[in-house]
């Protein structure tokens, strides 16, 4: 379940609302720049008269560090620092949202398939029985050559509505649609 690449994604977002806590409380502390750079200046254009004893052409290097620490910001630092919190309760509850319903969907998954097993052993069940009733009424019609399936005509050829008896074995045989004439005996049908 851990796998699952929705609860990862998730995971990741969650780790980020964490650092934006972080990032947001940063308001709280001072802020040191560091610069360093090199200048070139023209005085040529610069409006002024030139300056004996100096160059037109003014270049150097220059270094420095500047610190700013905000004492009262209106309160925009806490402001952040609160949305920041709220975002990662939410991205927690969507973890936790997420895991539940990928539990229930294994557990669904799941009962699905023990249900399935059951009614694939019942069909086998159901299977085994038909084919030993299906093996009994081989050996019965095997074992009694009088009521073979050989002697049942369910129509009579001649069209008459009357039954008709087999000459073999003495069963009736139904009488043709329509007939009031009841039959001695209705044996079951075959689907051979």
């Amino acid at each position: 379940m851990n796998q699952r690449p929705e609860l990862v994604a998730l995971r990741k977002t969650e780790e980020l609302q964490h650092l934006n806590i972080t990032d947001a409380s940063s308001g709280y502390k001072p802020n040191l720049q560091i610069f360093a750079g090199y200048n070139w200046l023209n005085q040529q254009f610069s409006g002024a008269g030139t300056t004996p004893g100096l160059d037109q052409y003014l270049d150097g290097w220059n270094a420095g560090a500047q610190v700013t620490w905000n004492i009262f910001d209106g309160l925009l630092t806490h402001g952040k620092v609160v949305q920041a919190k709220a975002l990662y309760q939410k991205s927690k509850t969507s973890v936790d949202e997420k895991a539940r319903q990928v539990e229930l969907e294994v557990r669904t998954t799941y009962s699905d398939f023990i249900g399935a097993q059951e009614v694939l052993e019942s069909q086998k069940t159901v299977q085994a029985e038909a084919e030993e009733s299906l093996r009994e009424a081989y050996a019965r019609a095997s074992a009694a050559p009088a009521r073979s399936s050989m002697c049942w005509m369910p129509r009579p050829p001649s069209r008459r509505r009357v039954a008709r008896r087999c000459r073999r074995c003495m069963i009736t045989t139904p009488p043709a649609r329509g007939s009031n004439t009841p039959s001695a005996r209705t044996p079951p049908r075959s689907r051979m």
